[in-house]
């Protein structure tokens, strides 16, 4: 399967809203309730943080966004630096299990390195086992736990 990774664009909103909205079905995602949507998705490509897997179709396959830290800042690695926020990972559920997650985190870690950052950070809830060993098995160690948006959620970072 050949993938084409990239920031996303205007073109692709409603394609990527109608991704997180699938994957909001999918065991163990907390996403509720329309979050994220389209608003979100929009937010994100105005401020250039939203990137996008298509597959050789040119379907958006996976979804995510690299960002700031705003509130995660009391559990970063003192030697990190510069750390970057990975949020809303998503996958397609007709390509989930398939490895589609792991390659768009990949990119995803490259494109941080790339855009100067020296860790990366994320909150993953409690009870995803699936996104939780797919971020233990790309070197993120479970840092702190904390309780926010009413779920329990797992700090996860590596360096970069």
């Amino acid at each position: 399967m050949s993938f084409e990774f990239g920031r996303a664009n205007c073109n692709e909103l409603y394609e990527i809203a109608a991704l997180y909205a699938a994957a909001s079905a999918t065991p163990g995602c907390t996403w509720r309730s329309g979050y994220p949507g389209l608003e979100t998705a929009r937010a994100d490509l105005e401020a250039a943080s939203l990137y996008r897997l298509a597959d050789e179709d040119g379907r958006v396959i996976a979804a995510a966004s690299i960002c700031i830290p705003d509130d995660l800042t009391e559990f970063i690695y003192p030697e990190v630096k510069r750390a970057c926020e990975i949020s809303r990972l998503c996958t397609h559920p007709s390509v989930q299990g398939l490895g589609v997650g792991g390659e768009m985190l990949d990119r995803m870690l490259e494109e941080a390195a790339a855009l100067g950052f020296d860790g990366a950070v994320l909150l993953v809830a409690v009870g995803n086992i699936r996104a939780r060993k797919l971020y233990g098995d790309r070197k993120f160690s479970e840092t702190g736990n904390m309780h926010k948006y009413s779920l329990d959620f797992v700090f996860m970072q590596r360096t970069l």
